[in-house]
């Protein structure tokens, strides 16, 4: 993976993707980073999805709504999601 990065941001929405060969889930994610300093308008937006047979298929349920920690980057011209925790 290439050109990783780290953000900070609200899960806000999920959409399932076609499963991979084995079976396990994968998601496109979209996380908002929102302004603190003004009236909490939306300031920076993340697209990307799940690797292709990763565990976060499974746990990125779970974070929805949530405030979380995560890096992503580049994966064969996809953003694609590295690591991911809740914060």
């Amino acid at each position: 993976m290439k050109n990783v990065t780290r953000h900070i941001g609200k899960l806000a929405r999920l959409r399932r993707l076609p499963s991979s060969n084995y079976g396990n889930p994968r998601w496109r994610l979209l996380i908002v980073s929102l302004d603190q300093e003004t009236d909490g308008t939306p300031k920076d937006l993340w697209i990307c999805k799940t690797q292709v047979n990763s565990s976060h298929g499974y746990e990125v349920q779970n974070y929805l709504g949530g405030l979380v920690e995560f890096t992503m980057g580049d994966h064969y011209g996809d953003k694609t999601l590295n690591t991911i925790k809740l914060r």
